[in-house]
């Protein structure tokens, strides 16, 4: 695999000018604010490639934290462009799910506080790191911070949390073969690329974008109903 800096603002390109086609099209904001929000990640890593030979800068920090909230909020953002394609009648559930994401993110941030005898994550766990830290994996670049460890008590959740917002509503609201796609090209590809997990993390970034800017472009002219439940939309 050849990813790269180019690959990283390649693919940040793309999805900002996904996302600034369908704007300018008149659709949805559900349609192109999913795309701009994942290529601002690709941003996020490029710049991390600049700085991947300086691992205790303040720039460092602020990259990795960025990256973090980032990832917290993106099942958030991906069942929110998800509604493009949803009929009136699965409003109500969809609307749910928003709310649930965002609940999930709030979850999902506070094991950023760090503070007391509070254990850090495991070193296996994704995106987990004593320190913030930038560095090259096998193929990709990669990140890592202190995170509260999951499970710790009963209110900090693993990364899992994560894995299930992104892909469960979406099965619920009957998106089974998208979802499918979604996971196999995604998570599933990117941990059989490399064995590192947070090199996985940074890698299905970018093919998740690469997916879902040929989605996108597809819908704007029609969607794929190949991947939509026959009553959406």
């Amino acid at each position: 695999m050849c990813f790269s800096p180019l690959m990283s603002w390649a693919t940040a390109g793309l999805g900002i000018s996904v996302a600034v086609f369908a704007k300018s099209k008149n659709k949805p904001a559900n349609l192109y604010v999913a795309p701009a929000y994942f290529g601002f990640m690709e941003i996020l890593q490029g710049l991390m490639y600049w700085q991947v030979h300086h691992p205790s800068t303040i720039i460092v920090n602020i990259l990795v934290y960025i990256a973090y909230i980032h990832v917290c909020f993106q099942p958030l953002v991906f069942n929110f462009w998800l509604g493009t394609f949803i009929s009136e009648r699965q409003k109500a559930v969809y609307h749910f799910t928003l709310k649930l994401c965002a609940v999930g993110a709030v979850f999902l941030l506070i094991r950023m506080l760090v503070a007391g005898d509070s254990p850090l994550c495991s070193s296996y766990e994704t995106l987990c790191a004593p320190t913030p830290n930038i560095f090259n994996g096998l193929y990709h670049i990669a990140w890592s911070l202190p995170l509260v460890g999951a499970g710790w008590n009963y209110i900090y959740p693993s990364i899992a949390l994560h894995m299930f917002l992104f892909f469960i509503p979406g099965m619920l609201l009957g998106f089974y073969r998208l979802m499918i796609v979604f996971f196999f090209l995604g998570p599933f590809l990117a941990a059989q690329i490399t064995p590192n997990p947070s090199e996985a993390s940074s890698i299905w970034c970018v093919m998740g974008l690469w997916l879902m800017a040929i989605t996108v472009l597809a819908a704007i002219r029609r969607p794929p109903r190949f991947f939509f439940p026959k009553n959406s939309g």
